[in-house]
């Protein structure tokens, strides 16, 4: 959610200067903002003032997340930054389009909804969609044997069990960011809006509905 979102930016403040930090803590304030209008937007008893704030909601997160892909890409584009710097822009990616998904199903705006799966899915795959262990490996070894030695060796079987995991995770990112709407097939077959599947999911699940999908890319 958006503590762990937090604890996780904050891992890269100390790599980037003075005026990317504040940037980086008022994207956050800014998300974290948005993410109470949405869970106030279902307490409110007047539903079209509950759409027009879901609709400032995933409106005003549009332009957040093009800010938390732009850090990401400088991040994975800088070889003194890489991945591990990218990461908490990348997770900001995913849950702000989280947020912007769930704003527009509350709204029953299925096709919406779906464009924005379908456009961060692909954005996403662009920044990280390429990235295996032969672009990871050699960063995490990065001066720490000769290479072709003996200790090259080992030190590159060690570095390939670190970032398989970090791989694994890069794709579980991809695959929940693709498949956040899955179930709007079945809810159609149901005839039930999303907005009557989101608000009972609320009460029947402490998870944060506006992930809407598996929390492994958090």
């Amino acid at each position: 959610g958006i503590a762990q979102l937090e604890t996780k930016i904050d891992t890269v403040i100390s790599l980037i200067d003075e005026a990317a930090r504040r940037e980086t803590q008022d994207l956050l304030s800014q998300v974290r903002g948005l993410a109470e209008l949405y869970e106030n937007s279902w307490a409110l008893t007047d539903i079209g003032k509950a759409e027009t704030d879901l609709q400032r909601v995933w409106q005003d997160a549009s332009a957040l997340q093009d800010k938390a892909e732009w850090r990401a890409r400088h991040a994975l584009g800088n070889p003194s930054l890489g991945y591990s710097a990218a990461r908490p822009f990348l997770d900001a990616f995913a849950v702000i389009s989280g947020l912007r998904i769930a704003a527009l199903l509350a709204c029953d705006e299925v096709e919406a909804a779906r464009r924005v799966e379908r456009d961060s899915a692909e954005k996403l795959q662009r920044m990280t969609g390429a990235l295996g262990l032969a672009d990871l490996v050699p960063i995490e070894m990065q001066g720490k044997a000769r290479a072709g030695s003996g200790e090259w060796l080992v030190e590159k079987a060690r570095a390939t069990k670190t970032v398989t995991p970090i791989l694994s995770e890069i794709r579980a990112r991809e695959q929940a960011l693709a498949t956040r709407t899955t179930a709007l097939t079945v809810l159609d077959l149901a005839k039930v809006r999303p907005r009557e599947w989101l608000e009972e999911a609320r009460h029947e699940s402490e998870a944060e509905v506006l992930v809407l999908a598996s929390s492994a890319a958090l």
